[in-house]
């Protein structure tokens, strides 16, 4: 029984790895927000903010295959990337011009740290090449409750990386 039930959730997980992800867009106005549901093991979403000068990415996409799949979205858009934001997500690097990467404060350590550092080896280790845990460092970094203006509008980092 106990080896039906992991080799049940191995496949399953591998399946996950390889599923392919959907795209949502909500219209608000000023701006569209895409979201991008990847279908991948950790469940992860990610965000694009689409203005009429440019895209914001919010939290990029951390598997290989969803990162080719995202880049060929925002392709697809025919706006320039300008920043990618980090937050809770400190993988992906691979997929964007690393000079557009901007870290919200405490990231940076944190990602170093034993507990995000460790769980993203441990990720290198599962994924086998399948997952983008490279490291980045040399970014800028922005506090919290704080206004930019990208892609010709106005984001709002806030606490709980509300945007």
């Amino acid at each position: 029984m106990k080896r039906t039930l992991l080799a049940t959730v191995i496949i399953g997980l591998s399946t996950l790895a390889f599923a392919q992800g959907k795209f949502e867009t909500q219209n608000l106005g000023t701006f569209k927000l895409h979201s991008y549901v990847t279908g991948d093991p950790l469940g992860d979403i990610n965000y694009l903010i689409e203005t009429p000068k440019g895209i914001v990415v919010v939290e990029p996409a951390a598997f290989y295959d969803n990162i080719k799949e995202l880049n060929a979205y925002i392709h697809k858009l025919g706006k320039p990337v300008v920043k990618v934001i980090s937050d809770y997500h400190v993988a992906g690097y691979t997929g964007f011009d690393k000079s557009k990467y901007v870290m919200v404060e405490g990231m940076p350590e944190f990602s170093h740290g034993s507990v995000y550092g460790g769980m993203m080896s441990h990720f290198g280790d599962v994924f086998k090449g399948k997952m983008d845990v490279s490291k980045y460092d040399k970014t800028e970094v922005i506090s919290r409750n704080t206004k930019k203006n990208w892609a010709g509008g106005r984001i709002s980092i806030c606490r709980g990386n509300r945007i």
